[in-house]
C-alpha cells in the first residue's frame, strides 16, 4: 500500500514540474546599424526559438520578445 501512495506522489509532482517550465520572454527594442547610404527598413530579425518574427522600421528601429539563449536572424536583401 505504501508503494501505492509513493508512486502516487511521484506521479503528481513530475505532472506538475512538466508544466512549471514556461519559457519568459521580455519584449526587448533595438537598432540595426548599416553602413552609410544603405537602406535600414525592411530588414528582418526573426527569433530562431520562438519561431516568431519582425521587421525593422525606416530608422532601423524593431521590438521583439526575446528569452535568454534565444537564437536571432537577421536578414536583408
Amino acid at each position: 500500500m505504501k508503494t501505492n501512495y509513493l508512486i502516487y506522489i511521484l506521479f503528481i509532482v513530475s505532472f506538475y514540474q512538466g508544466f512549471s517550465q514556461q519559457i519568459e520572454r521580455v519584449e526587448i527594442d533595438g537598432k540595426i546599424r548599416t553602413e552609410k547610404g544603405e537602406e535600414l527598413e525592411g530588414i528582418h530579425i526573426y527569433n530562431i526559438s520562438s519561431q516568431q518574427g519582425t521587421v525593422t522600421n525606416p530608422q532601423g528601429k524593431f521590438i521583439m520578445a526575446v528569452a535568454e539563449n534565444d537564437r536571432l536572424q537577421v536578414t536583408s536583401l
